[in-house]
């Protein structure tokens, strides 16, 4: 039996956590199952538009990013950024996270005019 079935939160972080390792070591494969559990979680107890949920979104694209997958990995950072500023406000330091995400992406896959304005709002909310 599942130990944390009665703490969905808990179980719904660890997951998260275990997913972010995972990715951050390239074991790719093995890091997507955790965190699309993660987002299922959030979103059946917290709802979608839940900044847990928004966080779990976030950390799909990153994974996203990191396979190469850009178009999915900037349809998410974008879906968790408009979340994030719906729940949590523009200075949020979630919701600056996933735009300097976003900012990044856009210029690393050389889309220096897409990137500019989330770059500089984020510098601006930074001040």
């Amino acid at each position: 039996a599942n130990a944390l079935a009665g703490q969905p939160a808990v179980q719904a972080e660890l997951l998260a956590l275990v997913g972010r390792v995972r990715g951050s070591l390239g074991a790719f494969d093995e890091a997507r199952p955790p965190l699309e559990r993660a987002l299922a979680i959030r979103r059946t107890r917290l709802g979608a538009a839940h900044p847990d949920a928004a966080a779990s979104v976030a950390d799909l694209a990153e994974l996203d990013e990191r396979e190469g997958r850009y178009a999915a990995a900037e349809r998410g950072f974008r879906a968790a950024l408009a979340t994030q500023r719906a729940a949590l406000g523009d200075t949020a330091a979630a919701t600056l996270a996933t735009m300097f995400r976003l900012g990044h992406l856009l210029h690393a896959v050389g889309r220096p005019r897409d990137a500019a304005p989330v770059i500089a709002e984020w510098e601006g909310r930074l001040a």
